[in-house]
């Protein structure tokens, strides 16, 4: 992601007229004290400690997943990031060719935790490695290298494992909670929100920067439609619009994230493992099983009615496994256990997103118009 941020930096100050200028944000600038005046700058320090301060006719809020004013903006003080788990993190220096498969990332369904590979370089795999929330094991006094050694260790790829534990003993172990929140909107003079400031997806499988990049498309094609920007009216309209259009791909991306790492990480429910176990057989017969929601997660598709329907074709697939080959009382009660569990996964994060607005969003758009 580094290197992306760069590169999309420099592309920005060598083609448009854009001055970068970089510093920390210590405070968002108000037209007054009111907390409801209108937004028109920031103050920040920049490299020398002095504080300086730019203003805009619309500032854009993105500083992260530890967002230090998303609480000022957020439509919503009720929705607060929930930390679903931690990522404990090493890079490991070696040919990328030593990959599963090179060019693709590789997730490993293991215990006691998945683990994540994926390239960030010619050189360069990070490896990541999924902690339920609580405390960690200690970085300084060696119980994470035992533990990454001793448990993770056997779980990683044969060519990679040298690597592995050349990352490790080198002590470049760093750690990351990751967190999930759902957009809640707002319309605030001046200001709008993007990013993880604004919303929040389990990172398994990687779909915060395709959330980020189709919200800012979607906001840089409604903004171009205004001359001024001083017109905070048409900036309000079209911040309203904003919020209904980015709902297809983003709901389709953020449920399928947070579900799956659901599925992935069963625990030692032995329905939830049954549900695990059917999910990874319905992926491997390949076709539209695989297709279907690999389009959902890339953003090449927006349809939330398809991620419904492969959510529920995994839920039935587990049902028709768990009773061959024929049903009795006992398996039909645990196929019944398996189709609940994954109802149950699912929902709360539809009713997060919207269960109408993901579900059906032209009639939404229409109702929000």
């Amino acid at each position: 992601m580094q290197p992306f941020r760069f590169n999309a930096l420099s592309v920005l100050t060598y083609f448009f007229s854009v001055e970068l200028r970089k510093g920390t944000v210590t405070e968002i600038v108000r037209e007054s004290n009111d907390e409801d005046a209108r937004v028109i700058g920031v103050k920040y320090k920049n490299a020398d400690g002095e504080t300086k301060m730019v203003t805009a006719d619309l500032t854009v809020v993105c500083d992260g997943c530890f967002s230090s004013f998303r609480k000022e903006f957020r439509g919503d003080d009720s929705v607060e990031p929930k930390v679903y788990s931690n990522f404990v993190g090493v890079v490991i220096e070696c040919d990328t060719a030593l990959m599963p498969k090179e060019d693709h990332a590789c997730v490993i369904l293991s215990d006691p935790a998945p683990i994540l590979l994926y390239q960030i370089g010619t050189n360069q795999i990070r490896c990541l490695v999924d902690f339920p929330p609580g405390p960690l094991p200690s970085v300084t006094s060696g119980d994470m290298k035992n533990f990454l050694l001793s448990k993770i260790y056997p779980r990683i790829p044969e060519p990679l494992k040298e690597h592995f534990e050349a990352a490790v003993e080198a002590g470049r172990i760093k750690s990351m909670r990751n967190q999930v929140m759902p957009a809640s909107p707002t319309i605030h003079k001046g200001v709008c929100l993007l990013g993880d400031a604004f919303n929040m997806r389990h990172p398994l499988t990687g779909g915060g920067q395709t959330v980020v990049l189709s919200d800012v498309e979607i906001v840089k094609d409604l903004l171009n439609a205004i001359p001024d920007l001083r017109d905070q009216q048409k900036v309000t309209q079209s911040l309203k619009e904003f919020y209904v259009s980015r709902l297809p791909k983003s709901a389709s991306i953020n449920i399928l994230a947070t579900a799956l790492y659901g599925v992935f990480t069963p625990g030692d429910n032995p329905t939830m493992r049954e549900v695990r176990d059917a999910c990874f057989d319905y992926f491997k017969a390949g076709g539209e099983n695989v297709r279907g929601p690999i389009s959902l997660l890339s953003g090449i598709n927006t349809n939330s009615t398809v991620l419904v329907r492969h959510f529920f074709a995994v839920a039935a697939h587990a049902t028709k496994r768990v009773l061959k080959p024929f049903p009795t009382p006992g398996k039909l009660f645990k196929a019944a256990a398996c189709f609940l569990a994954a109802t149950n996964l699912i929902k709360p994060l539809l009713v997060n997103e919207g269960f109408f607005q993901t579900l059906m969003p032209a009639m939404w758009s229409r109702k929000s118009s």
